[in-house]
């Protein structure tokens, strides 16, 4: 039964890197341009508007500190840590959202009116659905994580690793549909969250795959440069080092996912062949 289970856990991941290079040339959504121009334009936006990036830079920032502060010198309980890292997720992923929306009018500006176009003009309805969106990903990622993990304690041992593979692949199939409701509010869908599942039953195989990708460079730093030095008694200077050079990453990473994912909507909506339109006047 093992050797079964790995044959077809190898099996799923060769077939998905198939499916990764057929999708990023078989697609509207031209993810691999999307990804390297939105990594590229990240640096630039940086640097237009360097307020916000410090913004996002202390949003980043506050988590290693509640893991000094907390977690390394005040022996805090576990369960009221975990309880506290939680509620500043929550916290963090609604203020990084409501930042979104400004990251995603300038990246769906063409390259040449970028210069000439209007300065954005806060809409405090549609950030504020933005902030709440962010935080109900955080949520809904969290309950479908604790009802695998309560639904992987009856499985056999033997099957615990086709087991994870499918827990992940569910957990990056809901992400990849709640990831594409902000940018499609942000286009200005009047009902974001049916124009975000239109669009990804549109391309499904697509989104899935590369906005599964596109998160994957930040989930390796976070294992190198984060787990590296969380051990209590490391030497402050390796961990804050290790924490800055990911808080550093983790500010363009997050600026060139939200061009990356606003973009492949944005292509979506031009194709002629999709028939998606934002949610205002889809076709079967």
């Amino acid at each position: 039964m093992e050797d079964i289970v790995t044959i077809f856990v190898y099996s799923f991941w060769i077939a998905a890197a198939c499916a990764l290079i057929y999708t990023a040339i078989d697609t509207p959504i031209r993810p691999v341009q999307n990804w390297l121009t939105s990594w590229r334009d990240s640096f630039g936006y940086a640097y237009r508007h360097h307020r916000l990036t410090l913004w996002i830079a202390l949003v980043y920032l506050i988590s290693p500190c509640l893991d000094f502060i907390f977690g390394r010198h005040n022996r805090m309980e576990p369960n009221t840590f975990v309880e506290m890292k939680m509620a500043w997720q929550l916290i963090a992923a609604g203020i990084l959202a409501f930042m979104a929306v400004r990251i995603h009018y300038w990246a769906a500006l063409d390259v040449f009116d970028r210069d000439h176009a209007p300065p954005y003009e806060p809409v405090h309805g549609r950030e504020f659905w933005a902030a709440l969106i962010g935080s109900s990903v955080v949520v809904v990622i969290f309950v479908i994580s604790l009802g695998l993990t309560l639904a992987l304690a009856f499985c056999p041992q033997a099957w615990l690793p086709l087991g994870g593979v499918l827990g992940d692949s569910l957990r990056a199939l809901a992400f990849s549909v709640l990831s594409l409701i902000r940018p499609c509010l942000s286009l200005g869908a009047p009902q974001p969250i049916r124009a975000a599942v239109i669009a990804f039953s549109r391309r499904p195989l697509g989104f899935f795959l590369w906005v599964t990708a596109v998160c994957l460079p930040a989930m390796l730093m976070q294992s190198l440069l984060a787990d590296s030095f969380v051990l209590i008694g490391t030497p402050a200077l390796f961990f804050w080092g290790s924490r800055l050079a990911l808080a550093l990453f983790q500010i363009f990473n997050y600026i060139a996912f939200e061009m990356t994912t606003v973009r492949m909507v944005q292509d979506l909506s031009i194709a002629p062949e999709e028939r998606f339109d934002l949610g205002v006047a889809e076709t079967s």
